[in-house]
This record gives C-alpha cells, structure tokens and sequence, in this order.
C-alpha cells in the first residue's frame, strides 16, 4: 500500500529554508525524507558503493579502514567535473532507490509524503515526485542566513550560489508551488495552504 503514497519534493537554494519547511511539517507528523543526511548514511554504510568511490572516482578516498575522508573526495570532485559525475551518478541512483524503499516501508495510511533535496533535477528525484515545493527567498537574505550559519564570507555564499545558478538549466517541474521564506510573509499558512490542494 506505500507505493501509492504521493511524494513532494521540498527544494530551493542555499540558504532558502528547505529546513525550515521540513521542521514545520515532521512537527506536524508528516514523514520527510531527508536527502542530505540519507546519502551520507547510505555512503558509509555501503562497501559497494565505496569500493565503486574508490575504482571510480578517487582511490584514495576511501583510507584502508573503508572510511570516506569526505575532505579528499570533495577535493578531487571539486577539481574534476568528470569525476564529481561520476560521484553524483553512482550517489543518486542509491539516494533514489532508498526512497523508494523508505516510500514502500511508509504506513499503510500515509497519503503524502516529502523529500527534501537542493539537487531534484540533478539527482532525477523530480522524475519520482508527483510535486515540487520551491522554497524562495531573496539573495541578500539567503547570503545573511548562510553567513550566520555556517560562519562563512559573504563572498563563499555568493560563489556557491553562483555554481547552484549555473547548474540550473533544467525546465520546472509540471506541478511546482512556490513557498515563499522572505522572514515576511508568514510561514505556516502558506504551508497549510498548500496541504489543502
């Protein structure tokens, strides 16, 4: 009966507030699926998928105890737009097949539920979603909000949106909302809005 469960995909740059949007609805009991913290899971948890990491993007991050050195693999993907393909490919297949599997496992009774993820379109996870929530905010804010929480320059912020820019020529999902998170417009009721269609 899980597979019928309809999934929503929860996405939107750096700095946005995907997560925001995700805490509002696990506390309102609703199953999110988080993409990020899934596919660190998955990664060190898979000796498949690190012996491919290893064959097929870098040898050497992967240290001889089968553990990722995260710093080394983001230095040789960050250098090697071949090798991050690579990388991607193999992550988001297994991210992909994990939520199907955590889909299947649902209750019985759930009728919808959420993936979070800033790279649906990278990733194919917009071709496995019935809908898009597209979190927006405007970019000054985005770069305060990052500043803040990850303690860096307010140039590294506008760099990495810069790349999430660049890489966005895909064409929008047939069925996106658009939630907007400009510190404004108030949150919730957009959100409740939106668990109505």
């Amino acid at each position: 009966m899980g597979k019928t469960t309809r999934l929503i995909a929860i996405t939107g740059g750096i700095g946005s507030g995907k997560s925001v949007v995700s805490k509002v609805l696990l506390s309102m009991g609703k199953h999110v699926y988080d993409c990020d913290s899934r596919a660190k899971s998955i990664v060190d948890s898979s000796a498949e998928i690190k012996m491919r990491i290893a064959c097929e993007v870098s040898a050497e991050a992967v240290g001889p105890d089968g553990v990722v050195d995260r710093a080394k693999l983001a230095e040789v993907v960050f250098a090697d737009r071949n090798a991050l393909n690579r990388l991607n490919a193999i992550v988001h297949a297994a991210v992909i097949d994990d939520i199907e599997n955590w889909r299947v496992g649902l209750p019985d009774n759930t009728d919808t539920a959420w993936v979070e993820s800033a790279i649906i379109y990278e990733s194919g996870i917009d071709r496995i979603v019935d809908c898009v929530w597209l979190v927006e905010a405007p970019e000054d804010l985005r770069i305060k909000r990052v500043m803040a929480r990850n303690g860096v320059s307010a140039n590294d912020v506008k760099k990495r949106i810069d790349v999430q820019n660049s890489t966005c020529d895909y064409v929008r999902h047939s069925c996106t909302q658009i939630i907007l998170n400009d510190s404004l417009t108030p949150l919730l009721p957009q959100i409740q809005r939106l668990l109505q269609k």
